[in-house]
């Protein structure tokens, strides 16, 4: 979710300094005198027509600068609706107010503004940004301006949010509404005190207008996200479905184009293949809380005595026995008041730790720790080579409860890969993500890192080769009807069928599990179709049906029942 905010944030930002640098090019060329009034009007249309996000913009001279009412009475005003239409107030947010026409006053000498730039922009826009993401049924989307009130939100548009705080008694709102006037970007956690449910506040920062954009998610329907995902990836079988049914209609089936139609179905089942493969590239589970910010961590933990505790990992080595080999060092500041009756000692389980240094920065002690050793790893082979492995670091003190020191990182965002070195490369893996987390009810610390496989290996050995495998056996099909002894084509069966046997068992020498990897059954689709293709050549030699136009039946299925079998294995095997 987080990562969705911030993407999200991205777009509107991006939207958003379009508009303010459009503002700042016509106030400065108004400043200039490179712009006169006669062109002002051809000017707007021009920004109107190359953002037409834009719901309004114009250029207010004395006396109509003071209000948005009194703006929109000058000459110089153009809006999506059309002049002389009614503007409703409440849909519009004036982003931009920008002085410009200045000129020096003769008696007092002081620069004065004689007229104002400004730029409309609607909410409606901004709603339609945060409906494209599933909040679940009780979540919703909002954006604070940097004064805390509300600019977009499903009840309380234009209403303060720490009034909102005060009228419900709410904590964590008041925190956002501090947070959204410092222009802070992270997480809150809290408890609705109507409806007893655990809520989740992920918010972001907007550069270019300092505003503060975040959405409010049930923690309920976090958690059940995946079910969600689901449905999604039911909606694409069942568009593939109603797709290739189109296909038949528009291509004529019932008049013999059947080629069209096993194109068009090999295109759908090709998207959705592709499609269910970066999903489960991409996505990545964890169970327990992640910890982003100061606020989330408070509000998580209990009262207590806390430890800032820094990570970071300089050396990596991922095993084949679900293990991993790591080095590194951990830092930790003890205040030498709260902290005097605590012992310096922590332990990481499978991990050994030697002191490296020890020193005090006024009244905080600051330690230095290496680690060392074997740590197990989460790992499925199954999904292989669309797998993800994850190493866990449990840092445990015996008395003092351990947080994360947000300040030693440059940036706390997973994504930024916090707490490793920053040249830190793995052969065959790449590291998606870190962040420090607890367990659900336990202020245990830990700090996680994901991985998932490099592409290119698997992809090279593995999918290539198939893929040529299939396209040999396609076109020894393809000569059904052409070839008139069955004995001219085992040859080349025999070598494609020897040759995916030698690949299948390097893969399995390479991989030394019990359970079956996915791809290994894209190498039983191929055995499969090795046979299938000694069988249709045996019932076209037997005198059967497939005689029919030299076996087009079986050319025509060849494609689509190798594509179909494999998009309903990854739909079995990913979710």
């Amino acid at each position: 979710m987080l990562q969705k905010t911030q993407q999200l944030v991205q777009k509107v930002d991006k939207t958003l300094a379009q508009f303010l640098s459009a503002a700042y090019e016509l106030a400065h060329q108004l400043d200039s005198g490179q712009l006169e009034r006669a062109h002002i009007t051809n000017q707007l249309d021009k920004i109107m027509e190359k953002s037409p996000q834009i719901f309004g913009i114009g250029v207010a001279y004395i006396p109509y600068i003071n209000t948005p009412q009194e703006r929109r009475r000058s000459l110089y005003y153009l809006n999506t609706l059309g002049p002389f239409q009614t503007v409703d107030e409440q849909d519009i947010v004036q982003l931009f107010t920008i002085p410009a026409c200045f000129y020096v006053e003769p008696n007092t000498q002081q620069t004065i503004s004689n007229c104002m730039v400004f730029v409309e922009y609607s909410l409606q826009t901004f709603k339609t940004f945060i409906a494209k993401i599933d909040l679940g049924q009780t979540g919703y989307g909002f954006i604070l301006s940097k004064q805390g009130e509300y600019i977009v939100h499903p009840l309380h548009t234009h209403q303060s949010i720490f009034n909102l705080a005060d009228i419900q008694n709410n904590p964590a709102f008041k925190k956002l509404g501090e947070h959204a006037v410092n222009s802070e970007s992270g997480t809150i956690a809290y408890r609705d005190r109507k409806t007893g449910q655990n809520n989740w506040i992920f918010y972001h920062a907007l550069p270019a207008t300092g505003w503060l954009m975040g959405f409010v998610v049930n923690t309920h329907e976090i958690q059940n996200i995946k079910a969600l995902q689901h449905q999604e990836i039911w909606l694409i079988f069942w568009l593939i479905v109603f797709f290739i049914l189109l296909s038949t209609l528009l291509f004529r089936v019932y008049e013999g184009e059947w080629w069209s139609v096993v194109v068009s179905s090999i295109f759908f089942l090709s998207l959705g293949i592709l499609f269910m493969w970066f999903l489960a590239h991409t996505n990545s589970e964890h169970k327990n809380i992640m910890m982003l910010n100061k606020v989330a961590l408070h509000t998580f933990l209990p009262p207590s005595v806390f430890v800032p505790t820094q990570v970071l990992i300089t050396s990596i080595d991922l095993k084949k026995d679900d293990t991993a080999d790591v080095i590194g060092y951990i830092q930790q500041k003890y205040n030498k008041e709260e902290h005097k009756d605590y012992a310096r000692h922590i332990t990481i389980k499978g991990l050994s730790l030697t002191e490296v240094s020890r020193h005090t920065d006024h009244h905080t002690e600051i330690i230095k720790w290496h680690f060392a050793g074997t740590v197990p790893q989460v790992f499925d082979y199954s999904k292989y080579p669309f797998d993800h492995r994850e190493i866990n670091l449990q840092i445990i003190h015996k008395k003092a409860i351990l947080t994360p020191d947000f300040e030693a990182y440059p940036q706390i965002n997973p994504m930024a890969r916090p707490g490793i070195k920053q040249d830190l490369d793995l052969v065959d893996w790449n590291i998606q993500r870190s962040f420090f987390s607890y367990s659900h009810n336990i202020p245990t610390l830990h700090f996680t890192v994901s991985f998932k496989r490099n592409l290119i290996t698997p992809f090279l050995n593995n999918f290539l080769p198939l893929f040529v495998v299939s396209l040999m056996l396609f076109g020894i099909l393809f000569l059904l009807g052409k070839v008139k002894s069955i004995a001219n084509v085992i040859a080349p069966l025999l070598a494609l069928f020897f040759g995916t046997i030698l690949a299948h068992i390097g893969l399995r020498r390479e991989n030394v599990v019990w359970e079956v990897l996915y791809i290994e059954y894209l190498y039983i689709i191929i055995y499969l179709a090795i046979l299938a293709v000694i069988a249709f050549y045996v019932l076209f030699h037997s005198k059967n049906t497939l005689q029919y136009r030299d076996g087009l039946v079986a050319k025509l299925l060849f494609w689509p029942v190798i594509l179909g079998t494999l998009f309903s294995i990854s739909l079995w095997t990913f979710y």
